[in-house]
């Protein structure tokens, strides 16, 4: 339960699964929730796979520590599971947080309002980024695999894997 109401968001997201594909793109949902009093965002969503169909995932986003520092956790059924991941950033225009008072919309006072936050994780010697940004009335979300130095066929360094942008939906 949360002290505060959740907002619901519609639009598309587009997968791909290697570097040298296409997107593909179709429907896609997301509910945006403060928790823990607002301390943090849980990001719920929704998008569908070109084969496999619908798929879910679901990221919470604390408020930048002193040092600017933003962590996260992850779990997505196709990319990261059956793990939650953590990851660890900070947000885009590098000011450390202030807690938001109880009164105060936390979705307007969070980093991915305005210039965004982006957090990443490394794996196996591979790195992935979610990138969160709501400007403008768009709520969006990137995801990158950074591919390592060394894999035979592919350029290291990041690419877009999902690019999700939504639109608000319940007002």
């Amino acid at each position: 339960m949360s002290l505060f109401p959740a907002t619901d968001w519609s639009g598309t997201c587009g997968f791909r699964m290697f570097p040298t594909d296409g997107f593909a793109s179709g429907p896609s949902a997301a509910r945006l929730t403060p928790v823990a009093g607002g301390a943090a965002l849980a990001l719920d969503y929704t998008w569908v796979h070109p084969e496999q169909g619908e798929r879910a995932g679901h990221l919470v986003i604390g408020r930048p520590d002193d040092a600017g520092r933003v962590t996260a956790s992850l779990t997505d059924d196709f990319h990261q599971a059956p793990e939650i991941r953590v990851l660890e950033g900070v947000a885009e225009a590098g000011s450390a947080g202030e807690a938001a008072p109880i009164s105060t919309d936390p979705i307007s006072t969070h980093p991915i309002s305005g210039e965004g936050v982006a957090v990443s994780m490394e794996y196996s010697g591979w790195g992935w980024t979610v990138a969160v940004r709501l400007q403008n009335g768009t709520l969006a979300m990137v995801m990158q695999n950074v591919v390592p130095e060394g894999v035979e066929g592919a350029e290291p360094g990041p690419y877009d894997v999902m690019r999700a942008a939504w639109t608000r939906t319940d007002g």
